[in-house]
């Protein structure tokens, strides 16, 4: 991997900056905003703009309680909107249910619901998208009339996100994925070397071989689970940000 950091003037011609070992940071989401906004004004990138969203969506932040989520109908309203695909493991709390319901559109309790759909408000909430959507809560688990609809629903949900949280490193919902990632790797594994500029000058860009920090697709948890090649497919004209 060839990366620069963003004060180089080789930032210029060099997209990639150092790894952010420190996930939960508003200098990573910082860098994930500004990716969002170079994205959307690419040529070649597809637009986000609000489309319509899914029947339910949580409302991150709402006017009223802004650190009070809740879940909103949305009957046919246009927003943008972020989705999270990840593991949900044994026995997540803080289901949505024909019980849950309407006390999940006054308000959700963040100590009921589990650590991953919490760091996915948070990180919702940082990237300033109004809207998340995921399963548990969106979906009356205990209906299966409302799942069956929703389920057949699933593609556009994902295709019309404005990006995609995909908790990759979490092994099942309590674990959570903001947790800060392993140092970048120094002295040998680590090389300086001077890039050439178009004015005849160098900047320095960082040379990582092979790319400790990295955990390959095969390593995360969530890649050796079925649907999440489904969901890829239906990811794969949106923004997506891998935890």
């Amino acid at each position: 991997m060839i990366y620069t950091e963003e004060s180089n003037v080789a930032a210029e011609f060099i997209a990639a900056r150092p790894f952010q070992t420190e996930v939960n940071s508003e200098a990573a989401f910082k860098q994930t905003r500004r990716w969002l906004e170079e994205c959307n004004n690419h040529e070649h990138c597809p637009k986000h703009g609000d489309s319509q969203l899914p029947t339910r969506v949580i409302e991150v932040s709402p006017g009223d309680r802004p650190d009070k989520p809740r879940l909103l109908e949305t009957r046919g309203k246009s927003g943008s909107y972020a989705a999270l695909s990840y593991c949900w493991g044994k026995n997540q709390t803080g289901l949505t249910t024909t019980d849950s319901l309407q006390r999940h559109l006054t308000s959700i309790d963040q100590v009921e619901i589990s650590q991953t759909v919490q760091d996915a408000i948070a990180c919702t909430r940082s990237l300033r998208i109004p809207y998340l959507w995921v399963d548990a809560l969106c979906i009356s688990q205990d209906s299966n009339e409302d799942k069956r609809k929703e389920i057949a629903n699933m593609k556009n949900i994902y295709r019309h996100s404005a990006i995609t949280i995909v908790a990759a490193s979490s092994d099942c919902a309590s674990t959570g994925f903001l947790e800060d990632r392993p140092p970048q790797p120094q002295g040998d594994e680590l090389f300086q070397v001077p890039w050439p500029l178009p004015n005849m000058t160098f900047g320095k860009v960082f040379l990582d071989l092979p790319p400790h920090h990295w955990a390959t697709w095969g390593e995360e948890p969530l890649f050796s689970r079925d649907w999440t090649l489904q969901e890829g497919f239906f990811i794969s004209s949106s923004a997506g940000l891998f935890i």
